[in-house]
């Protein structure tokens, strides 16, 4: 799980979910008040926020580029992957 979801935060995926860290700077730091800091959250939190996501996607048609379309595209695999891995992370 760490590995696949080192590779999400790092590379992306091959289809179209792009990097975690493409947005939210190396090491899942943050980059200002749009891409916060998820590094080092507890893996429930990063779950429940990404489960999130994927329910207004389903609400509405999600607006391109935006956290919520990437959710969209998210499986349960890949987002208990990537939560595992950047619960284990410091943002440094």
């Amino acid at each position: 799980m760490v590995a696949a979801g080192k590779a999400l935060a790092i590379q992306g995926d091959n289809r179209s979910i792009p990097a975690c860290f493409s947005c939210h700077a190396t090491n899942g730091r943050g980059n200002g008040e749009r891409y916060p800091s998820i590094a080092s959250e507890p893996a429930a939190y990063i779950v429940n926020r990404l489960h999130e996501f994927q329910a207004r996607a389903r609400a509405s048609t999600p607006k391109p580029g935006s956290m919520t379309e990437v959710a969209s595209k998210l499986s349960d695999a890949q987002i208990r992957d990537v939560a595992t891995y950047l619960s284990g992370i410091s943002p440094r």
